[in-house]
């Protein structure tokens, strides 16, 4: 549903990788700055700021499918300086700043409507749900519940016991 044929399309198709393929949040893509990103002998990583941090202390690598998506967004942003927004807004009054997590959330659903997986009250697919999935594939992959609590940044086993509820 995400037509990559502009700056915008480029920018949405890669949030939505690295939601998916990554599982960050909103707030971490909302913090994230161009100069976050590191590319080192073909190794591309992001650092981040968690929820509740003051600084930007985790780094993740960023798997190839949404490294090649980042490459072709970061076409747009060339004259971007390291501490640039990774995600600008390109809304009439907010173009050119950084995206806010509400903008984020518009732009995912928007694509949910428009693909069909958003339904009304019979789908319940939001934002957060591209992070649940993340986790539910790394534990489909094998993963443990201790490697997906230290993956995703999660503290309580509890709450992974809860996003793997009803796993099949």
């Amino acid at each position: 549903a995400i037509e990559r044929k502009d700056e915008i399309g480029f920018r949405d198709f890669a949030v939505v990788k690295l939601m998916i393929t990554c599982g960050l949040s909103e707030i971490e893509l909302v913090r994230a700055d161009i100069g976050d990103l590191k590319i080192k002998k073909g190794t591309m990583t992001i650092s981040l700021q968690l929820k509740g941090m003051k600084s930007k202390e985790r780094t993740i690598n960023v798997p190839s499918d949404a490294k090649e998506a980042l490459k072709s967004y970061l076409v747009f942003r060339t004259n971007a300086k390291e501490t640039d927004p990774f995600f600008m807004s390109a809304g009439n009054r907010t173009r050119g700043q950084r995206m806010t997590s509400r903008g984020i959330r518009e732009r995912i659903n928007y694509y949910l409507e428009k693909s069909g997986l958003k339904n009304g009250e019979s789908r319940k697919i939001t934002a957060l749900s591209l992070r649940y999935t993340a986790i539910k594939m790394s534990a489909q992959q094998g993963a443990t519940v201790e490697e997906i609590k230290k993956k995703f940044h999660i503290v309580k086993e509890l709450t992974v016991r809860r996003y793997l509820e009803n796993l099949d």
